[in-house]
């Protein structure tokens, strides 16, 4: 995709393109947000200081599309919680497409599998059951790309890493890195603060988002 965009338009393609995907992980980010009953304005101002502190981040890179998969499969936990449930279903074809552009597609699987066990917890079997059936489904396409089995030796690299070097491409900002991952867990828990109390489906996949 990188690499059609270039030889369309050049260095400005590939910068409108990133640009395409960090607008668009951020526009389902907020609308998330706001359908678990955030106020617009303190959703737009939390996304956009996470915005700022994860901006290094932002670059040409095959990461962003698992950006904008993240931010899709919150919104489709969401629409299945409100009875909707075919876009959580329809992760599994695209999910295909997305192992394929990154390798951190092993995320999806694993904050399924853990929104499963929260719902089970919560009492909500019908949601576990079929965040757990999605969440199976998605792990065979974890080999179904070139690196096939290899893709277990980079999730092992991916953990050892920040015990090993610094992530060289962001440079001293390494620190403000930690914006990405806050900025998927502050769009879920909105709902559960205004009944004072924690939905453990929500606490427990938001562990994931602590991964390295």
């Amino acid at each position: 995709m990188l690499a059609l965009a270039h030889r369309a338009a050049g260095i400005p393609g590939t910068v409108l393109l990133k640009t395409g995907f960090v607008l668009g992980t951020w526009a389902i980010l907020f609308r998330v947000a706001v359908r678990r009953g955030a106020h617009p304005a303190l959703a737009a101002l939390a996304l956009a200081l996470a915005a700022w502190s994860a901006e290094p981040r932002f670059v040409e890179r095959p990461h962003l599309v698992t950006f904008l998969g993240l931010a899709l499969l919150l919104l489709a936990l969401e629409r299945a919680e409100a009875g909707r449930p075919r876009l959580l279903w329809l992760l599994v074809p695209l999910g295909l497409l997305w192992a394929n552009a990154n390798s951190c597609f092993f995320l999806a699987p694993a904050i399924l599998l853990l929104y499963a066990a929260g719902a089970w917890l919560d009492g909500k079997r019908a949601h576990g059951w079929r965040a757990l059936l999605v969440g199976l489904a998605l792990v065979p396409l974890m080999f179904a790309t070139p690196s096939g089995i290899r893709c277990l030796s980079y999730i092992a690299n991916h953990i050892r890493m920040p015990w090993l070097r610094p992530c060289r491409n962001i440079g001293r900002r390494a620190g403000r890195s930690t914006g990405l991952s806050s900025s998927y867990c502050l769009v879920w828990p909105p709902r559960c603060w205004g009944r004072f109390s924690c939905e453990k489906r929500g606490l427990c996949f938001l562990c994931a988002f602590s991964f390295p």
